[in-house]
């Protein structure tokens, strides 16, 4: 489903990505991929503060989970408060 979401994305199709995105958040709740990714499409979209909240999830999941992909979760995350501020 993320792939997907990733090739809406592609074709410039943010309504849809956003659907496919949300929905994945939806099955796999406790994913930081899922809610980094919906952040992504959200930050897409122009929706800052949803999509700093779905990045702050995703660092809030990665840090309980361990993740490797912590780094990656939190510089999302800290371009986003970046760019809230502007």
């Amino acid at each position: 489903m993320n792939l997907a979401g990733y090739q809406a994305l592609a074709r410039n199709n943010g309504g849809e990505a956003l659907a496919l995105f949300r929905h994945n958040a939806a099955l796999y709740p406790t994913s930081p991929n899922t809610h980094d990714s919906l952040g992504e499409a959200l930050e897409k979209e122009g929706q800052k503060a949803e999509a700093t909240a779905c990045y702050a999830k995703a660092v809030e999941l990665a840090e309980q989970v361990k993740s490797p992909l912590l780094p990656v979760y939190i510089q999302n995350l800290n371009r986003m408060a970046k760019a809230e501020k502007k």
